[in-house]
Order: structure tokens, then sequence, then C-alpha cells
């Protein structure tokens, strides 16, 4: 298919010129042929990512935190740090300096995944590639600011270029799927195992805050491990994740309800805050998160093929009701007749 962007041009996010209003729909090229095909968007705060039908990697838009992936940003566009144009990114397997780099094979790519300000892509073998701001560990690659000096973490946590993230994490299993929220990461195994890193301090990884605050290389989700996952969705501070019997689970932060599942105060009061404080998972009564992942038992009777988060709030697609029912139904259960 075709790109299309509207919204906000701020840092070059809608990826055109100014010949068409920007709040409405107007055509990305992406690459030198108007009408090459594209199968795969992402969107960050700033940035955005396209990969072709020939798995070739696009970017434009902020590039302030490394998150667009490529170099010298300022040869684009004077001496800004973005891009106002889609610019393809060429990525070569890294090799150690014995090996020979002059029949390097491009890296490849089928998805990608954009965060707040850092990006994570799957190369056609299944691999994790991540670049951008990593000051949470969001990149998974063993970089965030808390291993440099006070002072120097933000700056020094930027990752420029793509770099993998070693499949030793995954046990060496290739990955299916990939997702960035705000300043964490969640990916899917072959096997359906999920596997989450980045920032914790709404339980976004499955754990206490008061045990992990963040985690800059993958950690296996316990709590699913004896699930087979077959998607996840990171939001801006919670996460959902499907698998393979339609069943959605949710875990993070609730202060506004997006995981599904807890009540809130009936109290007309202005929302939580953003933010809790270190280690507290409740303020003036209010469950802020919950770092277990569980059913959402309120659509467990449903098969759910989609899950999509936002910044606080989610979303689910089910299949056809009909649907549903057949795959729910246990094989020595008698068949409805069929009406004719």
């Amino acid at each position: 298919g075709r790109v299309w962007s509207w919204g906000s041009r701020d840092l070059g996010a809608l990826g055109r010129d100014g010949s068409e209003p920007d709040h409405l729909p107007g055509q990305v090229v992406v690459g030198n042929d108007p009408k090459w095909p594209v199968t795969n968007i992402a969107c960050g705060a700033f940035h955005s990512m396209a990969i072709t039908a020939d798995l070739k990697l696009f970017a434009w838009g902020d590039a302030e935190g490394g998150q667009l992936g490529i170099p010298e940003v300022e040869q684009y566009f004077e001496d800004r740090p973005w891009v106002n144009a889609p610019v393809r990114l060429q990525v070569a397997p890294q090799r150690t300096a014995k090996e020979d780099q002059s029949g390097a094979e491009e890296i490849l790519f089928t998805q990608v995944s954009c965060g707040e300000v850092h990006t994570c892509a799957l190369s056609a073998t299944g691999q994790c590639w991540s670049w951008g701001w990593g000051n949470f560990g969001q990149l998974g690659v063993g970089v965030s600011a808390k291993r440099f000096e006070a002072g120097q973490g933000d700056l020094l946590s930027k990752v420029l270029t793509p770099r993998p993230v070693h499949t030793q994490y995954f046990s060496g299993v290739p990955l299916v799927q990939v997702s960035c929220g705000g300043v964490f990461t969640a990916a899917v195994t072959g096997e359906g195992k999920v596997y989450v890193w980045g920032a914790n301090e709404y339980g976004q990884l499955g754990r206490s805050p008061k045990d992990l605050i963040e985690a800059d290389t993958p950690q296996k989700l316990v709590a699913l491990a004896h699930t087979k996952t077959v998607l996840v969705s990171a939001g801006g501070f919670h996460c959902v994740a499907v698998d393979s019997s339609g069943r959605a689970y949710s875990w993070g932060g609730q202060g506004y309800g997006q995981l599904g599942h807890t009540p809130l105060p009936r109290v007309l009061a202005p929302p939580p805050v953003t933010r809790p404080p270190r280690g507290e998972e409740r303020v003036d009564g209010v469950e802020l998160l919950q770092h277990t992942p569980a059913v959402i038992s309120s659509v467990s009777r449903l098969c759910i093929v989609r899950a999509a988060c936002g910044l606080n709030h989610t979303l689910l697609l089910t299949e056809p009701v009909s649907a549903a029912a057949r795959r729910r139904m246990p094989s020595d259960s008698p068949q409805a007749p069929v009406s004719s």
C-alpha cells in the first residue's frame, strides 16, 4: 500500500512537504517510486518508520534521541536534528574486526515499532534491532543512564545506529513480533514466550517496582511462561498480550482504567498523577498499577485477535461471534444445527 500522513508536522513527523494542508491526509513518498508498496508503518512521539515490500527500512521525523537510526542527521536538513522526508536505513550485519566486511549483506526487515524516543525492528530472520534513547534500558542492548556517571547518562545512553539485541537473551529462538511502549519494549518469540525490557515504574515488565525499577536487557515474563502468546502491544505505561486461544491479558499502569479489569474509584476528582512515587503502587487509596498479568475477564468469552495500546487507553479486536464460538466449542460437544 501507500503511506498517508496528517496532523502536526513539527520536527518533520509527517514526512512530506507543505503542498497540502496538514489536517488532511497527504501521501508520503517512501523511496524513489511513489507507487512502490509499503507493508509496515509505525509512529513514535515525533518520528515515523516504514518498511517497503522489498523489506527496506525508511525513517523520518525527530532525531534528537537517535530514534531514526541515521548517523550525521545534519546532512539531511541544515543543522537541525530532524529529517522532513523518508530516508533509507542501510543496516549491515555486525562482524568482528577479523571478519571480511566487504561482502556483508544488508539486513532486511519485516516489522518495525516506535516508542516515545526509541525504535525497534525485526529482521527477516527474527532478530531484534534497536536504536534511539536508551536511558531506561528500553533498547535491550545493555545501555541505560544508570551505567554512566551522574549527569552523563542521558547523553551517553543514546544509540544512534541500529544495534542487534543478542539472541542469547531469547534462548536463541527467533522473534515474531516486537512492540515499543513509551520507554519500555515487549517482544514475542516463535515459541510464544514474552520478553520485556526498559522502564518498570508501573510494573510494565511484569514485576513489582519495589523489586525492579528498570532492566536494560530482555527479561522473560515469568507470569506468562506457561502461556503460548501470539502477540503483544505496549502502551505508554501498560501492556496487553493475547494467547493462542484468544484470551487477552493486561498489566502495568491502571490509573485511567486502561487494563480493563479494575473499577476506578467513583469520585469526581482529577486523574491520578502521571507517575507514582518511586516504588509505590497506591496513592490516596487508588491502585496505580498491577504488575502481574491478568486475564481481562470482561472479554474472556470473546476471541481476541488484535490488541493496540495507546498512552492511557487500549483497543481489542475480536473475531466474529460465530467464529469465536466454534473455536471455543469442545471437540466432543454436539454441533448446533446449521440453519438453511
